[in-house]
Formats: C-alpha cells, sequence, structure tokens
C-alpha cells in the first residue's frame, strides 16, 4: 500500500529522530518505524470506515425526520438509499472496520462526519443517485467511489482531522486515499476475501526494516565515505537530514542489488528537494555522484539482474 518512497521517508524520519535523541538505539528504532507504518494502515482503515459512519448518520438522520409530528417537504423526501449500497454493507462486515466502528466518534469526528454528508448530499452526482430507483452494481460502486474523491479527499474537514491525529500520514495522504479507491474498486458482490490483503505489502515493509538496520549498522562506513567528499563545504552548514539521506542512499548503492544505482540517487535527490534546504538537491547530487563513482572503480557496487547497474 506504501510507495517505497513512502517507506524511504519514514525510515529517514526514523534516523533523523535518532540523530537528536541518543538513547534511542536500533531496537527503538525499529519500533519507531512499525509505529509510524502501521499509523499509515490506521489511516486506511479510518478512510475507508468513513462511508459507512456516513451512512450510520443518514440512518439516523431518517429515523428523525420520519418521526416528526409534522413533517417538512424535505423530510418527507429525504433519501436514505445510499444506505443500501451493497458495498456499504460489505465494508461495514469487514472485521478490521467493525472494531473501528464500534469505538465510540469524538466529537470532532462526529463533526466531520456530519459535514461530509452535507456536502455529499448536495452534489448533483448524489442527488442524481437517490432519484434512481435501482441501481447496476457499477453505479452504486461509482457512487462511492465518487464520495472518496470528490467529497472526503477535498474536504478541508477530513485534512484538518488528518493533520490533527496523523501528523506523520500527512506526505503520503494521496497514496492512502489511493489504496483506498483501489479496494473499493476491487469489491465484489459475492467476494469473501479479506479486503485489507496486499500482495506487496510485507515486502515493503521488510525492504523498510532492511534499510533502517543496514544504515544503522554501518553507518561509520558511510560517514567515512562522505567526510572526505565535503572539504570545500561548511561543515556546520550542512543540513543533518542531508546527511541522513546520503547514508541511506550509500546503504541502497552498496548493500540492495535488487535496486538500480540511478533509481536509489535520484529518490534520495527527490526527497532532499521535499524536506531538506533549497540548495540540498545539488550538494546531495554532487556529493553521491562522486562517492558513486569511487565505489564502482572499487567494485564495492554489484547490482544483480539486467540493467540495475547504471
Amino acid at each position: 500500500m506504501l510507495s517505497r518512497r513512502n517507506l524511504r521517508v519514514k525510515v529517514m524520519q526514523t534516523l533523523y529522530s535518532m540523530e537528536h535523541n541518543a538513547q534511542q538505539n536500533p531496537a527503538d528504532a525499529q519500533k519507531i518505524l512499525k509505529k509510524n507504518i502501521d499509523k499509515a494502515y490506521r489511516l486506511l482503515f479510518f478512510l475507508l470506515a468513513l462511508p459507512v459512519r456516513i451512512s450510520n448518520f443518514i440512518k439516523k438522520e431518517q429515523h428523525v425526520k420520519s418521526s416528526k409530528f409534522l413533517p417538512t417537504e424535505q423530510d418527507r423526501t429525504f433519501s436514505a438509499k445510499f444506505c443500501g449500497n451493497p458495498f456499504i454493507q460489505i465494508l461495514s462486515e469487514n472485521k478490521q472496520l467493525q472494531d473501528l466502528l464500534k469505538l465510540e466518534q469524538s466529537e470532532e469526528e462526529s463533526g466531520m462526519v456530519k459535514s461530509l454528508f452535507k456536502d455529499f448530499s448536495l452534489k448533483e452526482e448524489y442527488v442524481k443517485y437517490c432519484t434512481q430507483t435501482i441501481s447496476e452494481e457499477q453505479e452504486e460502486k461509482k457512487i462511492l467511489l465518487f464520495l472518496l474523491s470528490e467529497v472526503i479527499e477535498k474536504s478541508e474537514d477530513f485534512l484538518q482531522y488528518v493533520e490533527d491525529n496523523f501528523p506523520e500520514c500527512v506526505t503520503e495522504l494521496n497514496r492512502i486515499l489511493m489504496a483506498a479507491k483501489e479496494i473499493v474498486e476491487q469489491l465484489s458482490k459475492n467476494g469473501t476475501e479479506d479486503i485489507f490483503q496486499f500482495n506487496d505489502a510485507k515486502t515493503e515493509e521488510d525492504f523498510a526494516k532492511e534499510l533502517l538496520k543496514k544504515t544503522i549498522e554501518h553507518e561509520e562506513r558511510f560517514t567515512e565515505l562522505i567526510e572526505p567528499k565535503l572539504k570545500n563545504w561548511d561543515m556546520d552548514r550542512i543540513a543533518r537530514l542531508d546527511m541522513v539521506l546520503m547514508k541511506m542512499a550509500l546503504c541502497e548503492l552498496i548493500y540492495f542489488d535488487q535496486i538500480p544505482v540511478k533509481v536509489s540517487i535520484n529518490e534520495y535527490i527527490d526527497i532532499s528537494k521535499i524536506y531538506s534546504t533549497p540548495r540540498s538537491k545539488d550538494f546531495v547530487n554532487g556529493i553521491l555522484d562522486n562517492i558513486m563513482h569511487e565505489l564502482r572503480q572499487g567494485n564495492a557496487i554489484r547490482k544483480t539482474g539486467r540493467g540495475l547497474v547504471e
């Protein structure tokens, strides 16, 4: 579910936190990394629970409106069709989501669900959906995807909630939203498979754990490779984050034989653009390029597979 860039960023954040906390050891670092990865999955579960919570809100609204002694025209025409969406039912029956849905909503969450439904109910697509007596399976799925893409994803309340409760996940929110849509796309009325089974999730998480472990284990070697190349740079002005990124890049160059050299270097240059200083891109690129040529001359970079050397 998380891309390798997302995982590299999480490793970077973990290593950077160790730079500022001398009491943290490698075991602590692995725990922090796992906690941050788990947090991303919890956000995914929360995101997929939102349509169910909106459906539950609609049911309550319908009950209130139908119980009025003098209902208005708006009360009488209120539609609860979305509650019968078969894919909402599939989501609500998933055990992992059931555990989450059993938790009492905070005031902030309840307010957000109400706001999301209000936005949803005003959309032309929702109004049209509610006027249809019967909807085909594809239409039922389409309205659920519309809710995720055009309502939840664009909601300021939802974004604020993520910033407040999942700050570690803000940079990968787009990827998590994409994963939620992919899950909905794969839902089937007759399907009984676990909707949270990701074929490559464990492999990718193992990559992150190994990257963290080896970067810590060989930190001295990476420092020895980097420091001689810093003669023309003011050490006091070199961002600590740049040092972390370069060590991670060197770790991939030397110890991850299935990742192409260019992929590793380009990834860390791009990450430096987003998370470090304005000059970091050129600095990281220059130092890594210099070390890469030195490592190649010493036959220290050994990639396997066609096209992986370049």
